[in-house]
């Protein structure tokens, strides 16, 4: 856990479906000290259309509201990629006691032939009584076809082209104050499996097909799918930008043979860590500190399913590398990022982050931190909604041996 600790201590084109745009925040979302009145890019998309101000309706605060985005983002295997993502946030409850809820979709292709659809809801009950969690997908991608355990190797390996199905949801009830407990259902499935480009000459050769291979896998379709039980405690004042508060959420999923077409009997567990600290008075600068960890703690996995840089349940880790880069039965990641606004006003910020990754491959007798990828980068941050806090990013990433990305998204990366 060495990587975790390391990081916790060393601390546009706009839609709306409601013309009301009230600018108070819910009085148990309020933060510490006052800020100065709030826009967003729906008021300037207000501006543009010459309509009025916003105004503080009672019911301003329990409206709906759509927004739809262009989508642009570039990576080493996927290219670049473009195509269109829309938010909805609603309010299932009373804002001042029941967090904002939201459903984030996005249709993308890419210069490398890929197709995706991406829909990921966060829900959360009234009063926070409960929360539901997905990331599902339909995706055609790619990723570098990776040694389990010894890290990247740019440029050194055929990548792997393949079909994505994913299913990860999970349903939580509030049994204490922040505290929840819940399960999951996980599915994945990856079909269509073979080498980019046709280029198959030295495929057989490779990680994917070796590891496959040895632990009775087929190499045209894998599944892994089962349960799991999860817990979280979270008193963040914001889940979409927070200036205060954790996030800690363990999980141990079961995947089993022969379940939804799973390959094989294994287990995991999971452990989330987040946490952020203002660093003056107000919220104009703060610090977000993650730690996430992926280990396998038995039975044997699927290639594609292993732990693996970009594999946390968003996909969101990893800026500097591509999905899969790192792959291996443990994986630790740690991330810290520094939040500036830029304006008063919340409207633009910006960040600068960096991050280390590491995985393990036992059955090579290769250990955590015999190889670490460090990475780090900067980007920019557009307020969209200031009801939920909700800022567009867009960030650029630099790892090591050249690795670079461009990565745009609805919220921040954690």
């Amino acid at each position: 856990m060495k990587i975790l600790a390391a990081v916790l201590v060393s601390a546009a084109w706009l839609v709306s479906t409601d013309e009301a745009r009230g600018g108070q925040q819910p009085a148990s979302q309020q933060p510490q000290e006052p800020e100065a009145p709030q826009t967003d890019l729906m008021d300037l998309w207000r501006t543009l259309r010459k309509k009025p101000p916003a105004t503080n309706q009672p019911d301003a605060d329990r409206r709906t509201d759509v927004v739809v985005v262009p989508v642009v983002a570039a990576k080493p295997t996927t290219g670049f990629r473009y195509g269109v993502g829309a938010t909805i946030e609603f309010p299932l409850g009373d804002p001042r006691t029941t967090h904002i809820s939201s459903l984030n979709t996005a249709v993308t292709g890419s210069t490398e032939q890929q197709f995706a659809l991406f829909v990921a809801p966060t829900i959360y009950g009234v009063n926070r009584r409960w929360q539901f969690l997905g990331d599902d997908h339909y995706a055609m991608t790619l990723v570098p076809n990776a040694a389990v355990g010894n890290g990247p190797q740019p440029g050194s390996a055929v990548d792997i082209d393949y079909e994505s199905l994913r299913f990860f949801n999970t349903f939580s009830w509030e049994f204490a104050s922040h505290l929840y407990a819940g399960v999951g259902l996980h599915f994945e499935r990856q079909s269509d499996i073979k080498a980019a480009g046709d280029e198959d000459s030295d495929f057989a050769t490779l990680p994917f097909v070796t590891y496959s291979n040895a632990n009775g896998f087929n190499l045209n379709t894998q599944t892994a799918a089962g349960l799991g039980l999860v817990g979280t405690f979270d008193n963040r004042d914001y889940p979409s930008d927070p200036s205060r508060g954790w996030f800690v959420s363990p999980a141990y999923k079961f995947y089993v043979d022969g379940f939804l077409g799973g390959d094989s009997r294994w287990q995991r567990l999971t452990l989330d860590v987040r946490t952020y600290y203002k660093i003056r008075k107000n919220i104009r600068h703060k610090i977000a500190l993650w730690g996430y960890a992926d280990l396998v703690t038995s039975g044997t996995g699927p290639y594609l399913s292993l732990p693996m840089i970009g594999g946390d349940p968003r996909g969101r880790s990893g800026r500097g590398y591509s999905q899969g880069q790192f792959r291996g039965e443990r994986w630790l990641y740690g991330e810290m990022e520094y939040r500036l606004t830029l304006t008063s006003n919340g409207l633009l910020g910006m960040v600068l982050f960096a991050n280390a990754t590491t995985v393990s491959n036992p059955q090579a007798d290769q250990q955590l931190f015999d190889a670490v990828g460090p990475a780090a980068g900067t980007g920019l941050r557009f307020r969209l909604y200031k009801r939920s806090r909700t800022n567009v990013s867009l960030d650029f990433g630099w790892g090591r041996s050249g690795s670079f990305g461009v990565y745009f998204g609805l919220g921040e990366a954690f």
